[in-house]
């Protein structure tokens, strides 16, 4: 599609036309009127914010770009506020034969971008655009990659005529980009291999990172652990069925907890008895030493002096001491007797304990053989962990399989891509462009430049595709023309191929380019299919044809009459 006109207008209070602009076929000139005014420079008028705006309505995202100079790091309040207030609004209209598309954009904050009146979000405006522009809905690369190749503003894309994007682009990137716009292999394989190039870098990110994990490591060491947990589980095969009993005979294993239980509960009952028994054996012992230690002076002393204060007393002496020692008797008669109860019924729980005991043993023997039920219960926990640990183990090596088959199927479907690439002739395509490119360098300069791409690059570690002349590289100086001459070339070469693509390039910062090869690159220009729109300084064309410039000058800006008429 070529541009057709760019119109400039406020919306407010109502709409008014600020500018009109009209493009032809051929050479585009956006020019300064400073003919004969020797005072004036012809900067700061708006030249390059014209196609700042043509970019805008084709995707771009900055409108501050139309007021902040990113040199002096200052806003231009004057333009910021005028196309806030005035709510100004682009339209830019492409055409195609008969097909007309207007595309809208409003240059305030948060403006928003219309097709035809009906308002697009940024996505859906570049996936429109993809398939006007570019005759492709395919995802990679995208239209924001694409159009700086023709319309090229900013120092990047003024500088670099193949690497025109930033540095952190990668050589995938840019191969996607040739070989979509010449056409080196079919647009769906192009996204289809970049698709999978991407998902396998993802892979190989995951697998880097799931690899760093201290249980995960590799496949193989899990493996490895996988092995010996299995022969450490083999180990617990004859202990495994004993664990499969204590799952499926639940009323037996109740019945030897209840067992276990009554054991606990009487030896509970056998140390409170044995405790008794020996604090009543220490009572009875006090007892005795209490008969035997009787001071029979003492307790004569204490019966007179009963006697001198109450007169007469009932009882004899000799009868208190007989009493005295009555009552020591029963006294230790009765806890002799509560000795005897205690120890038999200590008797009779040592033999039901022991009863219980030669029971446990005996279903032990007869229901787990040689090994107790706590051997059992710790061999279970063991069995358990290992089963879990396997299961752990088991899940990372299905993980680590799953990811490194996916990378081997992706690896083998981008083979199976690149075998089809292949069958196209990419050498034949680019010899192609060549003759064209070779004819418009060797008319700038001389010399005949060419472009080679290399199918390899990756393998090679190289960029994909590379500019020389039969000499070798490129001059410096050299660069800007040689660009155009490139541009102008592809354009010319996608009418020859039926290439559906932009038919139009943009170029500014030309003020460093010879006349004499400005010259060359407006004759081409004027003689292909397409557009080539420059803003340039008057003084730099004042030595061209007067004729030419006046035929092709769009539009004429000044100090008095800059772009938005402020």
């Amino acid at each position: 599609m070529k541009l057709e006109k760019l119109i400039i207008k406020k919306t407010k209070p109502k709409i008014e036309i600020i500018r009109n602009i009209k493009f032809k076929d051929g050479l585009n000139l956006i020019i300064d009127d400073t003919k004969g005014k020797l005072q004036a420079t012809g900067n700061n008028i708006g030249k390059t914010t014209l196609i700042k705006i043509i970019d805008l309505c084709l995707g771009g995202k900055n409108v501050k770009s139309l007021y902040f100079d990113p040199d002096t790091n200052s806003i231009n309040e004057e333009v910021r506020e005028f196309l806030e207030a005035y709510k100004v609004v682009a339209e830019l209209t492409l055409e195609n034969g008969n097909e007309r598309i207007i595309i809208e954009k409003d240059l305030f904050s948060r403006g928003k971008w219309r097709v035809d009146g009906e308002e697009y979000s940024q996505n859906n405006l570049w996936l429109f655009l993809k398939i006007k522009l570019f005759g492709s809905d395919e995802k990679k690369p995208t239209l924001r990659s694409l159009i700086p190749k023709f319309i090229r503003i900013s120092d990047l894309t003024s500088e670099r005529m193949l690497k025109y994007l930033p540095d952190i682009t990668k050589s995938s990137d840019y191969d996607a980009i040739y070989t979509f716009l010449f056409k080196l292999k079919n647009d769906a394989l192009i996204s289809k291999v970049n698709e999978l190039t991407n998902e396998l870098k993802a892979i190989e990110k995951k697998l880097n990172v799931l690899e760093k994990d201290k249980n995960l490591k590799s496949l193989s060491s899990l493996e490895q652990r996988k092995e010996l947990i299995d022969v450490e589980l083999s180990t617990y095969e004859e202990k495994k069925k004993k664990i499969n009993f204590l799952k499926t005979n639940k009323v037996e294993i109740e019945k030897m907890r209840e067992l276990i239980l009554q054991i606990d509960a009487v030896e509970g009952d056998i140390e409170i008895l044995d405790l008794e028994i020996s604090l009543i054996r220490e009572n009875i012992q006090a007892l005795e030493k209490e008969g035997t230690n009787i001071n029979l002076n003492v307790l004569k002393e204490i019966y007179n002096e009963a006697e001198s204060y109450v007169g007469k007393l009932q009882k004899k002496f000799e009868e208190m001491v007989s009493f005295h020692n009555a009552m020591l008797e029963n006294r230790k008669e009765y806890i002799s007797n509560d000795l005897n109860q205690k120890e038999k019924d200590s008797f009779d729980l040592v033999v039901k304990r022991n009863k219980l005991l030669e029971e446990k043993e005996r279903i032990e023997k007869t229901i787990f053989l040689e090994d107790t039920l706590d051997e059992i219960l710790i061999a279970s926990k063991k069995y358990e962990d290992l089963l879990i640990e396997k299961g752990e183990v088991t899940n990372g090596i299905k993980i680590l399989s799953d990811i490194n088959h996916e990378k081997e199927e992706i690896s083998a479907k981008l083979y199976a891509l690149k075998d089809k690439e292949n069958e196209k002739n990419s050498k034949d395509i680019i010899k192609r462009f060549n003759i064209i490119f070779s004819d418009y360098s060797q008319k700038l300069y001389n010399e005949k430049y060419f472009i080679a791409y290399n199918e390899n690059w990756e393998e090679s570690k190289s960029f994909p595709i590379t500019c020389e002349t039969l000499s070798g590289q490129i001059g410096t100086g050299k660069k800007k023309a040689v660009t155009m001459a490139f541009d102008l070339a592809y354009l010319e070469f996608s009418n020859e191929m039926n290439i559906i693509c932009p038919k139009f390039v943009i170029h500014d910062k030309l003020e460093n380019t010879y006349i004499n090869q400005l010259e060359t690159i407006f004759e081409i220009s004027e003689s292909i299919n397409g557009q080539l729109i420059v803003p340039i300084l008057r003084e730099r064309v004042s030595k061209l044809d007067e004729n030419l410039i006046e035929e092709c000058k769009i539009i004429e800006l000044s100090e008095e009459d800059k772009l938005f008429r402020i």
